[in-house]
């Protein structure tokens, strides 16, 4: 009855609790809460956000990311969540004769820093390039210090997303994985 009652109760408890994932390690004489002693962890469902950037929007889980938005400044939007910092930046229309790529290249942070370019498309279709830029990679890691994704909207303006670490070892899958899969023009039933 009382492994019910705790079962029930640090449920209940998961649904409001701030951290994505709520998971019991040891209670009430040395015992782990779930069948068979097994860990259980409680997920918080993601609760996802549409968030309008300009010409375009994200879907944005707001479980994982903290969302700030700016829509008449630059930046026009900053997501956070434990690892990285996405900062979206607006820029002025290419000059003639300019691509994304140059655009890319010009805009590199220093010339020291190592620099990969690559033409990319979002899930929803919308063509792009990512630029990463760092130090010199290792057995380890790719020693990535500024990732930006540079997108032409339909008024010419670019946006760009800047993604920066916020510790040490960054997991830079979160961040691509916002911009890349859920990416979209803007429906003109949103509005401006």
């Amino acid at each position: 009855m009382n492994h019910f009652i705790l079962t029930l109760l640090l449920t209940l408890l998961s649904l409001i609790w701030p951290l994505s994932i709520l998971q019991a390690s040891s209670c009430g004489g040395n015992r782990n809460i779930g069948f068979s002693g097994n860990f259980q962890p409680f997920e918080i469902p993601a609760v996802d956000e549409i968030v309008p950037v300009d010409e375009f929007t994200l879907k944005v889980n707001r479980v994982k990311w903290s969302i700030q938005t700016m829509p008449t400044k630059s930046p026009t939007a900053v997501f956070r969540d434990k690892n990285t910092t996405v900062r979206a930046l607006r820029l002025p229309p290419l000059p003639p004769g300019t691509t994304l790529r140059d655009l890319a290249f010009l805009t590199a942070p220093s010339t020291s820093h190592n620099m990969r370019l690559e033409n990319i498309r979002t899930t929803f279709a919308v063509s792009g390039v990512k630029a990463s830029y760092g130090g010199s990679p290792n057995v380890f890691s790719q020693n990535l210090q500024l990732v930006r994704y540079y997108f032409q909207q339909k008024s010419g303006q670019i946006l760009c997303f800047e993604v920066q670490p916020t510790t040490k070892s960054a997991d830079w899958y979160s961040a691509n994985h916002l911009i890349l899969n859920t990416l979209e023009h803007r429906n003109s039933d949103m509005g401006s």
